[in-house]
């Protein structure tokens, strides 16, 4: 069966205050209890500075329900990264990290092997994909698959003849967003599919 890795957006908690984390786990067990079954979990976040009181309180939560229910936590952020994983390290709390394409700099073996979690990268094309893997990260991202309002999509079709040395460790973003897709994603040979949109339909 494909993997599938919930991506997720400000949906599950409408903004950041004092019950946010509330929020957020009543959103989570929505869409965990009418989703497909979930493999990976990324907690995306777009944050300016260390997370403050409110936000590690919906981290920490999204970490608790991802141990709970076996999924694979990861977090998926806009800065600090390096240090919230330390942090979160220090305290025994394993979690993986997701890459932005724009992180390529950042990309490192020694780094890579110091997270004590799984490792996503974004990538929008073959040779950074290629390369990511190379240094070590666990598994990439590649979109758009799918692109509702252009003509930017990579398609099936690139999904299919993709080498079997990266397919296997691909998820397909962008655009994933029914039952439908995600059957033709399948279909394509790909590890697995990743999506924000699919997952927060559920949302309450």
């Amino acid at each position: 069966m494909i993997k599938s890795y919930l991506i997720t957006d400000s949906s599950y908690y409408d903004y950041m205050d004092g019950s946010a984390y509330i929020r957020f786990k009543e959103n989570f067990l929505s869409v965990y209890n009418k989703s497909m079954p979930i493999s990976f979990a990324a907690f995306r976040y777009a944050n300016h500075a260390m997370l403050d009181d409110n936000e590690f309180d919906v981290l920490k939560t999204f970490i608790e329900l991802c141990v709970k229910y076996d999924i694979e936590p990861i977090v998926n952020l806009s800065s600090f990264k390096i240090e919230i994983l330390s942090f979160l390290h220090k305290y025994g709390i394993r979690i993986g990290l997701h890459f932005k394409e724009n992180d390529i700099d950042m990309l490192d073996r020694n780094v890579i092997d110091n997270i004590d979690g799984i490792t996503f990268y974004s990538a929008h094309n073959l040779s950074s994909a290629r390369y990511a893997l190379n240094l070590g990260i666990d598994y990439i991202t590649i979109s758009p698959i799918f692109y509702d309002k252009g003509n930017k999509a990579l398609g099936i079709e690139f999904l299919r003849q993709m080498p079997d040395d990266i397919k296997c460790r691909c998820f397909a973003l962008g655009g994933v967003n029914s039952i439908n897709r995600i059957n033709l994603v399948a279909e394509s040979g790909v590890f697995g599919f990743a999506s924000i949109s699919y997952f927060s339909q559920y949302c309450l």
